[in-house]
């Protein structure tokens, strides 16, 4: 049986990369140019503008470190402080298309792979996702 991932788990967890240098390390300011590299896949968060400039910008994950379209800052409604401390509520701001990332409120995000489960199917439709097992 396939464990659950606990939402503590660094499958989830991102990364923040200064976007000058990756090895340098330190704290982050209101004004820091950074990169969101995904812990376990390693590939850059990026937003692609639509081509057509039509429809809206789409997420995407990239190794291409080169890629201007991985470059974010994080924003705040309140910059007293210099740099940002540990509990401060952020906003991810993408610097090439000026937007800020945000969920769409009340909505569960759900894996397109999982799509059907929510209708009660037994469990062998899902497909594995390669996780570990454990007995």
């Amino acid at each position: 049986v396939a464990r659950t991932r606990n939402p503590t788990s660094m499958v989830l967890g991102w990364q923040v990369e200064f976007a000058d240098d990756t090895l340098l390390g330190g704290p982050v300011s209101w004004i820091s140019l950074v990169r969101l590299r995904h812990a376990t896949s390693r590939r850059y968060l990026g937003i692609r503008p639509p081509k057509d400039g039509k429809g809206g910008n789409q997420l995407y994950v990239t190794t291409d470190i080169s890629d201007p379209n991985t470059i974010f800052r994080f924003q705040t409604d309140n910059e007293r402080a210099v740099y940002i401390q540990y509990d401060s509520f952020v906003f991810l701001y993408h610097v090439r298309t000026d937007t800020i990332v945000y969920g769409k409120s009340g909505e569960t995000y759900l894996r397109k792979q999982y799509a059907g489960f929510e209708k009660k199917e037994k469990i062998t439709t899902l497909k594995w996702d390669r996780a570990p097992l454990y007995k």
